[in-house]
């Protein structure tokens, strides 16, 4: 049984698929809804728009700062990837420190009656570790200047980052399994 196990540390900044990603899922909302608050400003000449603005701008500022600190400017996580799939983890102190922030937000939603922020806790706590079958990979790209390989298996996906060293072993290792697939 072929395996092979590591750990990385995946800096934040530096990775262009995570700045991507990031971007999408927390700047594109904060940017599109600050353009309408300034459209509506700048067209109507009502300063709420302006304070909105730039009230989403500063939210936008302090959850970067947040995520800078929740990570310590890099994403610590563990593969395994064998014969039956890829099981990624995110390190320990990180997953504890997320359960403690969801923890708190699930505590603070319900207190404050606001059952979304609740769900939206229960939710940012529940991916601290994934498995993806190679039975269930749809399709993969690789990402040869990051080391990095993207499995796509249904509605989940996988982003694996791998070392330098290990990267060319794990991709051959990937298209001879995800090939399989058909069998």
């Amino acid at each position: 049984m072929n395996q092979f196990s590591w750990n990385i540390k995946v800096p934040i900044l530096k990775n262009k698929i995570v700045i991507r990603q990031v971007t999408l899922v927390i700047g594109l909302p904060f940017i599109l809804l600050m353009l309408f608050l300034f459209y509506g400003y700048f067209k109507n000449d009502e300063i709420g728009g302006l304070y909105g603005g730039l009230l989403i701008l500063l939210l936008l500022v302090l959850t970067f700062i947040l995520v800078m600190i929740m990570y310590a400017g890099g994403y610590d996580v563990s593969y395994v990837v064998d014969d039956d799939g890829v099981k990624m983890e995110q390190g320990a102190s990180q997953a504890k420190r997320l359960k403690r922030m969801s923890s708190l937000g699930l505590v603070l939603g319900l207190l404050s009656k606001q059952y979304s922020v609740a769900g939206a806790a229960l939710l940012g706590s529940a991916k601290t570790q994934m498995n993806t079958k190679w039975t269930s990979v749809k399709d993969y790209v690789f990402y040869d200047d990051d080391h990095s390989i993207y499995l796509k298996a249904g509605m989940d996906t996988n982003l694996i980052f791998c070392h330098v060293d290990n990267y060319q072993q794990i991709k051959a290792f990937v298209l001879n399994k995800a090939s399989k697939k058909d069998d």
